[in-house]
């Protein structure tokens, strides 16, 4: 970002990586930076901006002395048509005059994309998941940024409600922070309970427990049951989710010969929790749990497309799956 003061670096920039929330966040800090020292807002295309190779070259040629550059920004190039070819009609050249910002979510830039971007000397910023030691002072940021105080309780019982998903995650503390204005005072579990945006935190720990305990009949009434009260499906597959992921992330922690306390910590889980987890594992295969979240991933995308299939029926496979 110095380089739009001085033109010292690099005025090319890509974000890489899996973890959307950090390109969001990444183009976003570009944004506001980029206000504060031009007075003028960035430019964000989209792809159908730029399906236009004309329209796309464009951005990259020489300004008028008269004119302002502009930051342009270009989310999601992952998803554009033919994107490298177009960089491929732009040539290299010593000084780019307009700063340039693109965002390509995914594991790994494919080698020949990776190429151009290099050949046009982009500096690439990666954007990989949080580890479970990161989320907890992303919440801290979290919060500072809202003025909100929670209890270590009342950030777990958030975390049990959202797992992992930043986004959600500042959503929900954004919400919370505008329930409870201009309070001094630390947040309870009772305080912020009912305010939560899953099922509530008791229909979400009987679920839980049913699967802890094996009764899987049992869950799968229940799930029928909350299913008629009228709630959401797909809460009720962030249940099951997560508690496949706390399963999985268990046994990652046992083949390491990590101690039931120090998993309790990392994971943010009661010890009792974790104790269950362990018996629980006991009878269940990462194999299984592997196959039921690939069923929890599909069913959710199935659930958000035209290609709908019945609630009950989706929820009582990916049971049935956990209980071979």
């Amino acid at each position: 970002m110095k380089s739009w003061k001085d033109n010292s670096f690099s005025t090319l920039i890509c974000f890489f990586g899996p973890a959307e929330f950090f390109h969001f966040q990444g183009c976003n800090i570009l944004r506001e930076y980029w206000t504060k020292i031009t007075g003028s807002k960035a430019q964000t295309l989209e792809a159908h901006d730029i399906q236009k190779s004309e329209q796309f070259t464009t951005i990259w040629e020489q300004r008028s002395m008269l004119e302002q550059n502009s930051l342009y920004i270009i989310p999601r190039v992952e998803k554009i048509r033919d994107f490298n070819k177009k960089l491929n009609l732009i040539p290299m050249k010593n000084k780019i005059d307009n700063p340039i910002c693109l965002s390509y979510v995914g594991s790994k830039i494919p080698s020949n994309l990776e190429k151009n971007l290099n050949r046009l000397r982009f500096e690439l910023i990666p954007c990989f998941q949080a580890t479970d030691q990161e989320i907890p002072l992303i919440i801290s940021d979290f919060l500072k940024k809202h003025r909100l105080k929670l209890h270590t309780d009342s950030i777990k019982l958030l975390l049990a409600h959202i797992g992992n998903d930043l986004f959600k995650l500042e959503n929900e503390i954004k919400k919370l922070s505008l329930l409870f204005p201009s309070t001094t005072k630390i947040l309870q579990c009772d305080d912020i309970a009912h305010f939560l945006g899953l099922l509530r935190e008791d229909h979400a720990f009987k679920l839980t427990q049913f699967f802890l305990g094996h009764r899987y009949n049992e869950a799968l009434l229940f799930c029928d049951h909350l299913l008629q009260r009228g709630e959401s499906t797909i809460a009720i597959l962030g249940i099951l989710s997560r508690h496949i992921r706390t399963a999985l992330k268990i046994s990652s922690l046992n083949t390491k010969n990590i101690p039931i306390s120090e998993q309790s910590r990392s994971l943010f889980l009661p010890y009792s929790i974790t104790s269950s987890y362990h018996k629980y594992l006991s009878k269940v295969s990462d194999k299984i749990l592997e196959k039921s979240l690939l069923l929890c991933q599909q069913t959710d995308m199935n659930l958000k497309s035209s290609r709908r299939i019945p609630e009950d029926l989706a929820l009582s496979t990916i049971i049935s799956t956990l209980q071979v």
